[in-house]
């Protein structure tokens, strides 16, 4: 026994040491910036941000702020431990979400071979996702839901209602807490009509349909207590549900299969999954299957659901288990093994670079602009996040769901600039833009090379930032003359 319980606990240590590797090596990006000053200034204020404090375009415009405990809680691992509460906020929940994949591996039945295995598949398949973004903690958050799942399925009843604490603190951090909702729904179905299929197992047994029911109510009360109420239930779906959205945003759109660490996660579980139920090694859970497919239908619409799809495929390929067994196995070696894995992948750790910003963005220009003359700033949709940061209001940045449950027509904007499917000059009039920050060699930045009323006054590999060549009227207060607008860039 002691023997065993070395191996679960060096596997252990090489997930947590895989995960930590891999935040030690990522560096700030996109949104993250606009979510660590939102949570800074909710801290000073004592007060959940209402209204948008960061755009010109739709400054005082009422905001849902749906992920503000994620945007706190960095902001206050920030404070306490500097940068390292970054890689705090990255790792951790990644460390969670691999071990409980491993460990709910060995709860049904799985040696801790197998068990590591699968659980190292289905790690590195969601590893790149694991950045300092809301949606980490919604991985650790499905991973705890699946644990807890079994064992109501196990006949625990009581575990059901660890889904109350469970959707609260979730529907605080991420809008993905209403798949919550569909899987017990689903699971209280089944309990009521158990399905019985050839190569599959039926599961049946477990909590009755009545107490999924009860906690599933339970749980969307304990959703209410948030700061928007009820109402963030509607905002959610509606986000969810946006083609604006998919559109839009490359995260909402489907996977790149040119990408091949993207189609080894999407098709290889697929394939191995197909392997186990023609050879029958073992019946295939039925219940599983369903939140699989799903899952994998999600991904195949949009690339940001492939970590969900990772973390529910492991438990398909329990009849593998067999195969990775050997017949002879030295625990206390094979421990040693692992644990010399872990201690390679710290060795191995790339340059610190969490809490640093990407390579990418241009902290050059944004300092030029800091130090310029005041003015508006047109800006690029990613690096809307940085310039909040630096106190700079923007045209544009990561909330997309802001900008179209608000004023579309912002965003129609920033996108018809962007591709000149609209003249760029009467965006910049309507809106008084002084400065464009943008990314060089691209459409619109030779289109300011060309025209005269723009001047170069700032260049690098990274951005170039281009500025009127006569200031604008300062009587214009953008479109239609709306007045609601903020003046100057800090």
């Amino acid at each position: 026994m002691s023997g065993q319980r070395s191996m679960w606990g060096a596997g252990l240590v090489l997930l947590a040491a895989l995960v930590a590797v891999h935040s030690w090596g990522t560096p700030l990006e996109g949104d993250v910036y606009w979510q660590w000053t939102a949570g800074s200034l909710m801290l000073a204020r004592h007060a959940v941000l209402r209204t948008d404090p960061f755009s010109y375009t739709l400054h005082g415009y009422p905001w849902v702020t749906e992920e503000w405990g994620f945007e706190v809680l960095l902001a206050w691992l920030v404070q306490q431990l500097g940068r390292w509460g970054f890689w705090v906020m990255g790792a951790v929940p990644g460390m969670a979400a691999a071990g409980l994949v491993y460990l709910r591996l060995g709860r049904r039945g799985l040696g801790p071979l197998p068990s590591l295995v699968l659980a190292l598949g289905s790690t590195f398949s969601w590893l790149p996702f694991v950045k300092d973004r809301p949606q980490v903690l919604s991985y650790a958050l499905m991973a705890l839901l699946y644990v807890l799942l079994d064992a109501a399925r196990a006949g625990r009843t009581r575990a059901l209602w660890w889904l109350l604490p469970l959707a609260w603190f979730w529907a605080n951090v991420h809008g993905s807490f209403l798949a919550l909702f569909v899987l017990v729904g689903l699971e209280a179905l089944w309990a009521a009509v158990p399905v019985r299929a050839g190569l599959w197992d039926p599961q049946a047994g477990g909590a009755p349909a009545w107490a999924y029911l009860a906690a599933g109510a339970g749980a969307a009360l304990a959703t209410f207590l948030n700061p928007h109420g009820p109402g963030l239930w509607a905002y959610a779906w509606r986000v969810s549900l946006s083609p604006k959205i998919t559109d839009t945003i490359v995260e909402w759109q489907s996977p790149d299969f040119h990408v091949a660490w993207i189609l080894a996660a999407v098709a290889a579980p697929l394939l191995l999954t197909v392997v186990v139920v023609l050879a029958r090694a073992r019946p295939v859970p039925w219940r599983d299957s369903v939140i699989a497919a799903a899952w994998l239908v999600a991904t195949l619409h949009a690339v940001r659901f492939l970590p969900y799809w990772a973390l529910s495929w492991p438990v398909l390929l329990e009849g593998v288990g067999p195969w990775l067994t050997p017949r002879r196995v030295r625990p206390g070696v094979v421990a040693a093994v692992l644990l010399a894995g872990a201690a390679a992948a710290a060795a191995l750790a790339p340059p610190a670079r969490f809490g640093r910003p990407a390579a990418d963005i241009p902290v050059g220009a944004v300092r030029f602009l800091r130090h310029a003359p005041p003015g508006r700033v047109f800006n690029p949709y990613h690096l809307g996040g940085y310039l909040i940061h630096a106190g700079i209001p923007v045209f544009i940045d990561g909330r997309t769901d802001f900008y179209l449950a608000r004023h579309a027509a912002v965003l129609d904007a920033y996108l018809g600039v962007k591709h000149l499917t609209t003249s760029p000059q009467a965006v910049f009039n309507a809106w008084r833009v002084r400065y464009v920050l943008w990314t060089p060699g691209t459409a619109l930045a030779r289109y300011l090379a060309d025209s005269p009323a723009w001047r170069l006054v700032y260049a690098s590999p990274r951005a170039v930032v281009y500025a009127r060549a006569v200031a604008p009227r300062s009587g214009i207060m953008g479109p239609a003359g709306s007045g609601r607008g903020s003046g100057g860039p800090r």
